[in-house]
């Protein structure tokens, strides 16, 4: 584990996070594979915490905490040593995303940013104890991809595209552009449900600056290739998501790690909480009672949803028809054509409960 955290991307990558993180507190330390975290007092910009807060790691290593303008700053205490961007370090000032490592444990420095990405990358990974160490290694990708030095690889079964937007957006933000790239479909922009599709790799880069393109290896562009160059070119800003179906394991680029998605089969006690999870973000995002949906919904949803992206757009859909009085409000909330609605509550009838609400359609 240690010569793989000692990589020269991963240098490079800790160098990249520290020049561009966005504005952020960090909040907590957390150890790397777990749960256990060393939460950190607020630090203020108007702020200097002058006496060192103290935490000790694993035993008989400790590192003090001194706040200045707003960000920690931490040093070894005693024969402790301090590793980041890898090389030993007296003191690092503590950005969010970068890795440190206090004698033989990796911390992770996480503002609410990325206590947030987390929880959705073990939202598509598991919770379980057993599944945290992927859940970091996803991290990690993350920030690599960032930096526009590796691909972040997304492996499964079903559209993988619905994650990518989702890890995108909570990297980037919602106001940051982001492309499918699929030569299969026509060209289309962004609507409420779904991204902007492009035929071109060369034109999705050029319109992707400073975001996100997305492309299925088995419906690779024409010019994937040569857009390849002007991704890994140093100018360039924007980071590429590869979706690859789990059979073609093979395909997976030397040196990357990809964020392998377990079958929902095996995740049958997970689904509760996992719908739970979209439904709150569907909840949010149209601004809705938190009342709107019921067990009921959640039963059908488990036995129709196949995918992470059935699961999410059955959310969305339920709690729109939930929250309103008849299918043309429930179109209207989600900016869709009330026939699409209508043909997809059709296509997938959906328990009496729900069907009440829309009967005035």
């Amino acid at each position: 584990m240690d010569r793989a955290i000692m990589t020269s991307d991963l240098e490079h990558a800790t160098e990249d996070m520290e020049r561009s993180a966005p504005p952020g507190h960090v909040v907590r330390l957390r150890e790397w594979g777990s749960e256990r975290h060393h939460l950190l007092p607020r630090a203020d910009a108007t702020d200097d915490i002058d006496a060192p807060h103290k935490i000790r790691v694993a035993g008989d290593h400790a590192i003090s905490l001194t706040a200045c303008d707003g960000k920690w700053t931490i040093r070894a205490v005693g024969s402790t040593r301090l590793w980041a961007g890898g090389a030993e370090q007296h003191a690092v000032v503590l950005v969010p995303g970068i890795e440190v490592r206090v004698g033989r444990t990796l911390l992770l420095v996480e503002a609410e940013r990325e206590v947030r990405l987390r929880a959705y990358c073990q939202r598509q990974l598991g919770w379980g104890a057993d599944r945290q160490v992927a859940v970091d290694l996803a991290l990690r990708a993350l920030r690599l991809a960032r930096t526009g030095r590796v691909a972040m690889v997304l492996q499964g079964d079903g559209d993988l595209v619905p994650i990518a937007h989702g890890l995108h957006r909570r990297v980037l933000g919602l106001d940051s552009p982001f492309i499918v790239c699929d030569p299969r479909r026509t060209e289309t922009p962004a609507s409420v449900r779904s991204p902007t599709n492009m035929l071109s790799a060369i034109a999705a880069v050029a319109a992707g600056d400073g975001g996100s393109i997305c492309i299925r290896d088995r419906r690779l562009p024409k010019d994937f290739h040569k857009a390849l160059t002007q991704l890994i070119d140093p100018g360039c800003n924007v980071q590429l998501y590869m979706c690859i179906e789990r059979a073609r394991k093979e395909l997976v680029l030397t040196g990357v790690v990809p964020m392998e998605l377990p079958p929902l089969r095996l995740r049958e006690a997970e689904l509760p909480q996992i719908i739970e999870e979209y439904v709150k973000d569907a909840i949010a995002e149209l601004e809705v009672s938190q009342d709107c949906f019921t067990k009921e919904d959640q039963s059908w949803i488990r036995r129709h949803a196949r995918s992470m992206g059935d699961i999410e757009k059955a959310a969305r859909r339920i709690v729109a028809i939930r929250s309103t009085a008849n299918i043309s409000q429930a179109a209207e909330l989600l900016d869709m054509a009330q026939v699409s609605l209508t043909r997809w509550v059709g296509r997938r009838p959906l328990m009496q409960g729900t069907r009440k609400r829309s009967s005035a359609a």
